[in-house]
């Protein structure tokens, strides 16, 4: 290992905050000089054999939360991101992933291999756009099995018209109010 950090109590109190590594990286310049680019933390996992070797899996950074003695932790978090503050931000981004398009025939900006894992969001969410004005904005084509209101108030707005495939129909409480077969396409 090229640096490693560990922080590690022994006493019979309570520690308040523990670091195993802490960065920073600040501009304290009181003569008005700026910097281009600041990074508390930075991590990278390189290949640099020239061909004559691998690695399995690279990590940038990973991080993990062990409880090994039993003991009660409240809230595990594997990466928590701070607010962004201060004054002079134009633009505001938690997290910002770099487009994953430059190795790798499979590429996933976000990708969770739990299956009955759950993601919450607690703003707006954008599929296709910055500006998402409900909970879910999408702007382009969705294709799903099927779609679930669970408001006994919901309500739809289609701008252009439903498709309702060959042999399928639209249903309210069960019942078709809507069909297509073959000879009406």
């Amino acid at each position: 290992s090229a640096l490693r950090g560990e922080s590690r109590y022994d006493g019979s109190s309570s520690a308040t905050t523990l670091y195993g590594v802490y960065g920073a990286a600040s501009n304290s310049s009181f003569e008005g000089g700026g910097v281009s680019t600041a990074v508390g933390v930075f991590g990278t996992a390189d290949n640099a054999s020239q061909g004559l070797g691998s690695i399995t899996n690279a990590y940038g950074g990973r991080f993990s939360v062990t409880n090994s003695e039993g003991s009660a932790i409240n809230s595990a978090y594997g990466v928590s991101i701070l607010n962004v503050s201060g004054i002079g931000a134009v633009n505001s981004y938690g997290l910002h992933i770099a487009a994953q398009s430059t190795a790798g025939a499979t590429r996933y900006a976000i990708y969770t291999a739990g299956a009955s894992d759950k993601s919450y969001f607690g703003g707006n969410v954008g599929i296709g756009t910055t500006s998402p004005y409900a909970k879910l904005s999408v702007v382009g084509e969705v294709a799903a099995s099927y779609f679930t209101a669970t408001s006994t108030t919901a309500t739809s707005t289609f701008a252009n018209h439903i498709s309702i495939g060959a042999g399928k129909s639209y249903r309210i409480d069960g019942n078709p109010v809507l069909s297509a077969t073959a000879s009406d396409l």
